[in-house]
This record gives C-alpha cells, structure tokens and sequence, in this order.
C-alpha cells in the first residue's frame, strides 16, 4: 500500500495497518478503505496490480474563500487565515470550518472526481452558525 504516513488502510472495518507498506490481504480483494485522519476523508482505494495506491487517486483542488477573512480548518487540519491557495485533496467529503472573533461558519464540501476545482465561498458575517 502507498500513501502518506498517517492513512489507516482497513479491510471490512478491521485495521490493516497505518502508512504505506505491505500487508496480506484475501486473494480477490479489489479495493481497500482508505482514512486519512488529519483531514477527515474516507475513500474507497482500488487493488491494482496488487498495489492500493492513495497517490493513483485523482486529485481536485479545493478553493477556500471567505469574506472578509477566516482562519480555515479542513477537518483538523489547520490551514491558515484567508486568502489561500487552493488546497489538493482527493475525491470525498471533507468538513471544512471557517473562524474569526465571535463567528464560525461549518460547510460539509462533496469532493467528486474530474471536476478540476471545487470551490467554497463563505460570507462571514450573512452565513455564521448561529
């Protein structure tokens, strides 16, 4: 398996292993779940030549705005204050939260495959959670 250090790699619920490496898996299995902890995304990763590859996965950038600025937050990870480059991230369901004094603005963001970018708009003061 290929991947950053922190993916947990799982087999019908039940934990592999964490970061690349290889493990034994039942003859014809055809994907692995694959959770990327820090950002909060699971996603399905496909057996190819015996190989799950998290980095054969397509990517798509991410477009964080907010008006007037936030800090941002892609699941836990701590991406900075606005304005941002876009993020690379591969295709799932993130939860992104945008901060400032006394407002916070959550937005759960579908990442589809082959949509190139995939951007988020915030207005901080019309779309806080109240």
């Amino acid at each position: 398996m290929q991947g950053p250090a922190r993916v947990q790699w799982r087999l019908n619920g039940r934990l592999l292993m964490i970061g690349p490496g290889s493990v034994d898996v039942p003859s014809g299995t055809r994907a692995l779940q694959a959770r990327e902890p820090q950002r909060g995304v699971v996603v399905v990763v496909p057996i190819v030549d015996d190989v799950a590859d998290w980095d054969a996965l397509p990517s798509v950038q991410l477009l964080l705005r907010a008006r007037p600025w936030a800090t941002v937050k892609l699941g836990d990870e701590l991406l900075g204050q606005t304005p941002l480059q876009p993020v690379s991230v591969v295709p799932g369901r993130y939860v992104v939260r945008f901060e400032r004094p006394g407002q916070v603005v959550t937005r759960t963001v579908d990442v589809r495959a082959g949509v190139g970018t995939v951007k988020v708009n915030v207005d901080m003061e019309a779309d806080a959670d109240r």
